[in-house]
C-alpha cells in the first residue's frame, strides 16, 4: 500500500519545484490585474480558465504519451524520466523532433521573462513610496505602464 505522506526529501523537493514552475507564469499574470479592462472580474476569470487549459493540456499529453508508448515503455525507461519526451520525440515525430526542443526553449524563455515582471512592479511600487529615486516612479500617459 502506498503511503503518500511518507515521501522522501528528493521526491518532495521535485514535487514542490514542479508546482512552482507550473503556476509561475499564472502568478505573474495575476500581478498585472490593474492593467486590464474590467479588472474586478477579468483576472479571476483568466486565472480559472488558464488553470482549466493547463489541466486539460497536462491530461492530454499524459494520455497521448501512454497511448503512444504504452506503460511498458514508460516502466522500462523509469530511470530516464527526464528524457522520456526526447526519446519519444525522435520516434514519434521523425524529422520534426526539433519542435520539442523549440517548445522547451520557448517555455524556458517565458519563465525567465516572468521573473522580470514582479521585479519591475516591485521597483515601481517602491519608487512611488519613495524607497527608490523618484525618477523610477514614472509611467506613460496612454498605457499607464512603468517607464
Amino acid at each position: 500500500m502506498a503511503r503518500p505522506l511518507r515521501v522522501r526529501g528528493a521526491s518532495l523537493t521535485a514535487a514542490l519545484l514542479l508546482g512552482v514552475f507550473i503556476y509561475w507564469g499564472w502568478e505573474s499574470a495575476v500581478n498585472l490585474t490593474e492593467e486590464v479592462e474590467n479588472s474586478a472580474t477579468a483576472p479571476g476569470r483568466a486565472a480559472v480558465w488558464s488553470t482549466v487549459v493547463l489541466l486539460v493540456t497536462y491530461l492530454a499529453v499524459g494520455f497521448a504519451v501512454v497511448a503512444y508508448a504504452g506503460t511498458s515503455f514508460l516502466a522500462d525507461n523509469a530511470d530516464e524520466e527526464e528524457f522520456v519526451f526526447a526519446l519519444l520525440a525522435g520516434e514519434a515525430m521523425a524529422g520534426w523532433d526539433w519542435v520539442v526542443l523549440l517548445a522547451v526553449s520557448t517555455s524556458a524563455l517565458a519563465s525567465t521573462q516572468t521573473t522580470i515582471i514582479p521585479a519591475s512592479r516591485t521597483a515601481l511600487s517602491m519608487a512611488r513610496r519613495r524607497a527608490l529615486p523618484g525618477s523610477s516612479a514614472g509611467s506613460t500617459r496612454g498605457t499607464v505602464r512603468p517607464t
